[in-house]
């Protein structure tokens, strides 16, 4: 029997920058529905909850800057304790 690595879970986040300084978020549920835009500049962070076996992560300005514009698949690991 061999061991499986750990689980990874998807969560799609759409991004579209409206200025330099300001990039709206918003998390992707489901096909096609998309959840509460929020304005995040420099030096705010961004909050993603994955699934609930996954740590919450916050994402920086700088973080969501590099990231493309539109649609945008992050894989959290599942955490083991």
């Amino acid at each position: 029997m061999t061991a499986m690595g750990p689980m990874k879970h998807k969560v799609t986040l759409v991004v579209e920058h409206l200025a330099e300084d300001c990039i709206q978020v918003a998390r992707k549920n489901g096909v096609s529905r998309v959840r509460l835009w929020k304005k995040v500049r420099p030096g705010d962070h961004y909050k993603v909850d994955a699934a609930p076996q996954c740590d919450v992560r916050f994402l920086s300005f700088d973080e969501i800057d590099s990231l493309e514009e539109g649609e945008n698949v992050l894989e959290f690991e599942e955490r083991r304790y």
